[in-house]
């Protein structure tokens, strides 16, 4: 599904062009403390992808910001051109000597990270599973 942009907050949040209405993954821009968090709702496919790669680009090379946070918390799944476009930012932004960094992947997307050498973006530790309620070892 193609991405959508949406303003929470104008006066912290950046309103990229928008896609059609009736398509539920998007895009959220916002900055605190020197750092720009891209917000993802919905799941990143191949057709997604190279909206999000022009919204990356844009913050890298527009811009010029150096600290890029993609916040995944509301993603459940990534195809593997979405993982393209998020290693091809990472080697963008750490040419300018910046970084991009990963934050709050679900299982489904850290496994699809951790298995195309991303996992070193990801901040934090892998949550670790909560022991069954039947299980006494």
């Amino acid at each position: 599904m193609p991405l959508t942009t949406r303003s929470e907050e104008a006066t912290f949040c950046q309103r990229f062009p928008a896609r059609p209405s009736n398509e539920p993954a998007s895009v959220v821009v916002s900055r605190a403390l020197g750092t720009v968090v891209v917000t993802v709702h919905g799941d990143l496919d191949r057709s997604g992808s190279p909206f999000l790669a022009a919204v990356l680009d844009d913050l890298i090379e527009g811009q010029g910001n150096l600290m890029i946070v993609i916040d995944l918390r509301h993603v459940a799944r990534v195809e593997i051109s979405t993982v393209e476009a998020v290693a091809q930012a990472a080697r963008k932004i750490a040419g300018h000597g910046g970084e991009l960094a990963l934050s709050g992947p679900g299982a489904n997307v850290r496994e699809a990270l951790t298995a195309t050498g991303l996992a070193g973006l990801i901040l934090g530790p892998a949550p670790t599973p909560s022991p069954s309620k039947g299980n006494t070892t």
